[in-house]
């Protein structure tokens, strides 16, 4: 999904307050991400962007999919992303 849109994204969500939370990570790594919004009588919260190397639908449909990532015993893998105030 996301690679359409560059190499690299970067996602924002601004305050009224004159702040923004700012994450930027390489879409080869993460091609995929999940914006959770809950609002409700006693909770508010914004996960504004959760990168992901699948869809949010779980292991079963990311091994369908073809996008579920299994490591052999030993083996590494590295990822990076960065978050900040702006």
């Amino acid at each position: 999904d996301l690679p359409q849109y560059g190499d690299e994204v970067q996602f924002e969500l601004h305050a009224p307050q004159g702040y923004a939370l700012m994450t930027r990570f390489s879409t080869a790594q993460f091609p995929h991400a999940t914006r959770w919004l809950l609002h409700n009588h006693d909770q508010q919260v914004a996960a504004y962007i959760l990168p992901a190397t699948c869809r949010p639908e779980g292991s079963l449909a990311a091994q369908q999919a073809g996008t579920l990532i299994t490591l052999a015993h030993g083996e590494q893998r590295h990822f990076s992303v960065e978050t900040g105030l702006l």
